[in-house]
């Protein structure tokens, strides 16, 4: 009887931590993609710590100093990013204008 009891108890046990580990199981997965901009979010915000302590013991507040690094970040990404789809476009018009493209459908063998 005993056996039996424990043996009842096991099935039990069993059940509930192989159901909690699909569940967590299920959590990793889900939050997967989510992983990496934490990950980076957390970095961004140790690495640019020290700045902001600076500037708000040069007497700008943090709000503020947030809102002129947020600003500087972007200024930083947007501006490389503008300049190459400026660059890309021109390329592109040159590519597709009307001389190139009747020079090459003389140059084609149609059937």
């Amino acid at each position: 009887m005993d056996q039996k009891n424990i043996s009842t108890h096991f099935k039990m046990n069993f059940l509930k931590i192989f159901s909690g580990a699909i569940i967590l199981f299920t959590f990793i997965l889900i939050l997967l993609p989510f992983y990496l901009p934490i990950i980076l979010g957390a970095i961004l915000a140790m690495a640019f710590s020290p700045l902001i302590k600076s500037l708000i013991q040069l007497g700008i507040g943090r709000i503020w100093s947030l809102i002129l690094l947020s600003f500087l970040l972007f200024l930083s990404l947007a501006t490389p990013l503008s300049l190459m789809l400026i660059k890309g476009s021109k390329l592109m018009g040159q590519f597709l204008s009307a001389e190139n493209l009747l020079s090459a459908r003389n140059n084609q063998d149609f059937l």
